[in-house]
């Protein structure tokens, strides 16, 4: 795990490069998509580079809030166990955050982008990695159709359960 991922809706690219030059100012690795070679499969760098991730950034604005790419770049960091990190960068109604992002401490950048920054920059630098002993793991096997399935995953957000997987497989609806 070498880089912090920055997740963002491409409405929000001026100020994701801008995040983006300010971590790397302050010796932070950090990773988006512009760093995609034009000869590279788009789908796959992004994966690898979730999975190489340490932590991931949510440039949070209206637009980022509708898109399902940031939404799937987020919940792959949960279902990691990663450090996720929510910056304001457009006013946004906290009553509209899904409820696994309402629960994350927001910097506000929106107002004032160079104390965003600092306590970016200082959230990042004192975070520690969890240890093995903070997370366990639990295999249980079992068949329910697909709207179980959203109540189940609701239940174990709600629980702090973010990793777990589904067997399509399984699936009565396959």
């Amino acid at each position: 795990m070498s880089h912090v991922f920055i997740s963002y809706a491409s409405t929000d690219d001026a100020i994701a490069r801008r995040i983006d030059m300010a971590l790397e100012d302050a010796g932070i690795t950090a990773w988006m998509d512009t760093d995609i070679e034009l000869d590279d499969n788009w789908n796959e760098a992004i994966d690898a580079a979730l999975r190489e991730a340490s932590s991931l950034v949510v440039l949070l604005s209206p637009a980022s809030l509708n898109s399902s790419q940031v939404t799937a770049e987020y919940w792959s960091m949960f279902t990691q166990n990663r450090r996720v990190y929510l910056m304001m960068v457009e006013p946004v109604d906290r009553e509209a955050l899904p409820t696994r992002l309402a629960r994350l401490t927001c910097i506000d950048a929106s107002q004032d982008f160079e104390q965003g920054m600092q306590t970016l920059i200082e959230a990042i630098d004192s975070a520690q990695p969890p240890s093995a002993s903070q997370s366990s793991q639990v295999r249980l096997r079992f068949s329910i159709d697909r709207h179980q399935l959203a109540q189940v995953t609701e239940k174990l957000a709600e629980a702090g359960v973010y990793a777990f997987e589904v067997d399509p497989a399984d699936s009565p609806d396959q």
